[in-house]
């Protein structure tokens, strides 16, 4: 008698002795426990924005470093959540809910895709996956036809529940522009180029504080008004994905100088506002606010990003000062002997008041929103230290 054959993502043949028996495939680490994971649980293959982030620093290091060990690490977490989608959706349709690649398969936010979907272009970029591309196909028909865009074409959040408010956030820019840019160097869409270009403008319109030149979290679509709280996170995925953006484009979009311009203004205001130990605060205008380390990794990142092509002119050596007192503010005070990162505010909610960011969203170790920011920063600043040993050799 010939037994039923499964054959698992790593080739492992499992044979099944009971008639009319199938196996269900499960993802057996943690999706939303983060003690699981800080007590050995693993969430190796899990699709989840935070991940994302990871994953492009790991990526992005092992190339500055060398290490194909890294590469090939970060690519077999992401070639398993890309395999196993057309068995998710299957495995939705058989029970309700798919027991892995879960926020693949629903696809209902940013969060969802924008994160995962950049890291998965930038291994694709390094090794060419035709089912990434597939993968990426789905997630640019959510951005552009089905996400929520208010009348003006700016990206938001409705309302959740009949308590809720509808609410644009800071944090959507990191997690959709630059996947839109890698999709673009990738298949040469101008429509994804473009779109991502128009957002960073609409969302100023919305949370640019003049008094201060940085953005406010969170706008309130109810309320018509910004919270005019400064999170740290929030703009340094302002600072970040903008610097990303602009990075080594071969066609600039219609409103380039502008981007140019929002990019100066805000670096000049975040530079302006660090801490004395070369950290930058939970809430930027609040010295009161602990000292956070993934802001300063993204700010740290996007100044480096600016000196290397020159945008800051005759200022450059204020922000190669202002990068180096960040990263090693990192290395000496969040960054332990073991490499762990310390220092990392939790995933947030949004409020009016700054006690809630200062209070409330206290830091963790090894909060995967800020271990692949602290590796990126370093990578940008390592490519700069050479780039300036190069020139003077």
């Amino acid at each position: 008698m010939q037994l039923p054959v499964f054959r698992t993502i790593d080739e492992t043949l499992c044979l099944l002795d009971k008639k009319n028996t199938c196996l269900r495939t499960f993802f057996e680490g943690s999706y939303g426990d983060k003690y699981w994971v800080s007590q050995g649980g693993s969430a190796f293959g899990r699709w989840d924005y935070p991940l994302g982030v990871t994953l492009l620093g790991l990526l992005k290091t092992a190339d500055a470093l060398g290490k194909e060990e890294i590469r090939r690490y970060a690519e077999r977490h992401i070639k398993m959540c890309v395999s196993m989608y057309e068995s998710a959706v299957c495995d939705k349709a058989l029970y309700g809910a798919p027991a892995f690649d879960q926020n693949l398969v629903r696809l209902e936010c940013l969060d969802d895709c924008g994160s995962m979907g950049a890291a998965m272009l930038e291994s694709h970029k390094l090794s060419p996956d035709e089912k990434y591309l597939e993968t990426a196909g789905r997630i640019r028909e959510f951005i552009v036809h089905r996400l929520s865009k208010l009348a003006d074409g700016t990206f938001y959040r409705p309302a959740s529940g009949s308590h809720g408010t509808a609410t644009i956030w800071a944090d959507d820019l990191f997690m959709s522009t630059p996947f839109l840019r890698c999709l673009y160097d990738i298949t040469g869409d101008r429509e994804a180029l473009e779109l991502a270009a128009g957002q960073f403008l609409k969302f100023a319109s919305y949370l640019f504080m003049p008094e201060y030149g940085v953005f406010s979290h969170v706008y309130d679509l109810t309320r018509q008004c910004a919270t005019g709280i400064a999170w740290g996170r929030g703009n340094g995925w302002v600072l970040f994905s903008l610097a990303y953006f602009l990075d080594g484009l071969t066609e600039k979009p219609e409103n380039y100088d502008d981007l140019m311009r929002l990019f100066l203004t805000l670096s000049n205001s975040y530079r302006k506002l660090q801490g004395e130990k070369g950290l930058w605060h939970q809430v930027l205008t609040d010295p009161s606010s602990y000292e956070e380390a993934s802001c300063t990794a993204m700010f740290t990142f996007a100044f480096c990003k600016g000196i290397q092509n020159g945008w800051y002119g005759e200022e450059a050596s204020l922000y190669r000062e202002a990068a180096e007192r960040g990263f090693r503010g990192l290395t000496q005070y969040c960054i332990d002997r073991n490499g762990s990162v310390h220092g990392v505010c939790k995933g947030s909610g949004f409020s009016f008041t700054k006690e809630y960011y200062r209070d409330e969203l206290f830091w963790v170790t090894n909060d995967n929103h800020g271990t692949g920011i602290v590796l990126l920063a370093g990578t940008e600043l390592l490519r700069l230290n050479h780039a300036r040993q190069e020139k003077s050799e």
